[in-house]
């Protein structure tokens, strides 16, 4: 399933914290509660496993994350190119 949504981001990592944000509670308001979720960004992969945002431009969406992962019985894993993942 796709989507589109407008937002304006200042990094990479940011649009993909803010995509997952969007995915992670679209799914809780679906009711799916068992789900797997492949982000490009290592960065925010760590951030969400860690539970802190190191970085203050998406402090803010990386602990919506948290809070909505811990509601669920999610991974979150980080892949490369070719499908290999890094963690």
């Amino acid at each position: 399933m796709a989507f589109s949504i407008p937002s304006s981001c200042s990094s990479n990592n940011l649009a993909e914290a803010l995509t997952a944000r969007f995915e992670i509670l679209w799914c809780l308001q679906q009711g799916f509660h068992n789900c797997y979720f492949e982000l490009d960004s290592k960065l925010v992969v760590d951030m969400v496993r860690n539970g802190q945002a190191t970085n203050l431009n998406i402090k803010g969406v990386v602990e919506d994350i948290i809070q909505a992962v811990a509601k669920m019985n999610c991974e979150l894993i980080c892949i490369t190119i070719g499908g290999i993942s890094l963690s």
